[in-house]
Protein backbone atom coordinates (compact mmCIF):
# COMPACT_ATOMS: atom_id res chain seq x y z
CA UNK A 1 0.00 0.00 0.00
CA UNK A 2 1.43 3.90 -1.06
CA UNK A 3 0.96 6.63 0.86
CA UNK A 4 0.61 7.30 4.29
CA UNK A 5 -0.48 5.17 6.54
CA UNK A 6 -2.63 5.33 9.66
CA UNK A 7 -0.44 7.46 12.80
CA UNK A 8 1.84 8.85 9.78
CA UNK A 9 2.30 12.82 10.42
CA UNK A 10 2.00 14.63 6.79
CA UNK A 11 4.31 16.58 5.44
CA UNK A 12 3.28 19.30 3.29
CA UNK A 13 0.37 20.28 1.71
CA UNK A 14 -3.18 21.06 3.51
CA UNK A 15 -2.73 18.94 6.20
CA UNK A 16 0.90 19.73 6.64
CA UNK A 17 1.37 18.54 10.37
CA UNK A 18 -2.12 16.71 10.75
CA UNK A 19 -2.02 12.69 12.14
CA UNK A 20 -3.47 10.20 9.72
CA UNK A 21 -6.06 8.65 11.96
CA UNK A 22 -7.94 6.95 9.33
CA UNK A 23 -7.33 5.37 5.70
CA UNK A 24 -10.20 4.05 3.37
CA UNK A 25 -9.11 3.71 -0.50
CA UNK A 26 -10.87 3.86 -3.13
CA UNK A 27 -9.51 0.32 -3.98
CA UNK A 28 -11.10 -0.99 -0.41
CA UNK A 29 -14.48 0.60 -1.00
CA UNK A 30 -15.41 -1.05 -4.32
CA UNK A 31 -13.76 -4.20 -2.70
CA UNK A 32 -16.50 -3.74 0.05
CA UNK A 33 -18.88 -2.78 -2.47
CA UNK A 34 -19.66 1.07 -1.31
CA UNK A 35 -18.29 2.14 -4.42
CA UNK A 36 -18.82 0.98 -8.06
CA UNK A 37 -16.09 1.19 -10.21
CA UNK A 38 -17.25 2.23 -13.39
CA UNK A 39 -14.21 3.50 -15.41
CA UNK A 40 -14.39 1.59 -18.53
CA UNK A 41 -17.38 3.55 -19.97
CA UNK A 42 -16.29 6.55 -18.45
CA UNK A 43 -13.10 6.23 -20.30
CA UNK A 44 -15.28 5.74 -23.13
CA UNK A 45 -17.25 9.27 -22.41
CA UNK A 46 -14.17 11.02 -22.17
CA UNK A 47 -12.80 10.85 -18.45
CA UNK A 48 -9.15 10.67 -18.09
CA UNK A 49 -9.34 9.42 -14.38
CA UNK A 50 -10.68 6.06 -12.96
CA UNK A 51 -13.99 6.51 -11.57
CA UNK A 52 -16.81 4.83 -9.44
CA UNK A 53 -20.01 6.04 -8.14
CA UNK A 54 -21.67 5.09 -5.16
CA UNK A 55 -23.83 2.07 -4.49
CA UNK A 56 -26.47 4.69 -4.09
CA UNK A 57 -26.11 6.28 -7.39
CA UNK A 58 -26.06 3.16 -8.94
CA UNK A 59 -29.46 1.50 -7.05
CA UNK A 60 -30.88 4.75 -9.45
CA UNK A 61 -28.39 3.45 -12.39
CA UNK A 62 -30.06 -0.02 -12.67
CA UNK A 63 -33.24 -0.51 -14.48
CA UNK A 64 -36.10 -2.36 -12.77
CA UNK A 65 -37.58 -5.16 -15.11
CA UNK A 66 -40.46 -3.04 -15.68
CA UNK A 67 -37.87 -0.62 -16.96
CA UNK A 68 -35.78 -2.95 -18.80
CA UNK A 69 -39.20 -3.64 -20.63
CA UNK A 70 -39.76 -0.23 -21.95
CA UNK A 71 -36.24 -0.70 -23.58
CA UNK A 72 -34.49 1.08 -20.59
CA UNK A 73 -31.10 -0.31 -18.98
CA UNK A 74 -28.18 0.10 -16.64
CA UNK A 75 -25.99 0.82 -19.30
CA UNK A 76 -27.85 3.51 -21.33
CA UNK A 77 -28.19 5.39 -18.01
CA UNK A 78 -25.00 4.93 -16.94
CA UNK A 79 -23.67 6.41 -20.15
CA UNK A 80 -26.38 9.06 -19.89
CA UNK A 81 -24.82 9.85 -16.04
CA UNK A 82 -21.36 10.02 -17.17
CA UNK A 83 -21.51 12.01 -20.54
CA UNK A 84 -24.00 14.48 -18.81
CA UNK A 85 -21.46 14.85 -15.42
CA UNK A 86 -18.56 15.01 -18.25
CA UNK A 87 -20.26 18.20 -20.49
CA UNK A 88 -20.67 19.67 -16.68
CA UNK A 89 -17.35 19.45 -16.00
CA UNK A 90 -15.57 20.50 -19.53
CA UNK A 91 -17.72 23.62 -19.09
CA UNK A 92 -15.40 24.80 -15.69
CA UNK A 93 -12.45 26.57 -16.41
CA UNK A 94 -9.04 25.88 -14.81
CA UNK A 95 -10.21 28.57 -11.77
CA UNK A 96 -12.86 26.52 -10.93
CA UNK A 97 -15.34 28.63 -12.37
CA UNK A 98 -18.26 27.49 -14.89
CA UNK A 99 -18.12 28.83 -18.29
CA UNK A 100 -21.51 30.41 -18.98
CA UNK A 101 -22.78 30.25 -23.10
CA UNK A 102 -22.44 33.83 -23.83
CA UNK A 103 -20.64 35.46 -21.17
CA UNK A 104 -17.11 36.79 -21.90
Amino acid sequence: MSGPQEGDVIQGGTWDGFTLISRYTRTRAIEDGVLVDVSETAKEAGFKVPVAVTTGVWTLIEATQAELEMCQSAEGRLWDVLWMAFLAMSRVTKSGRAVMSGSS
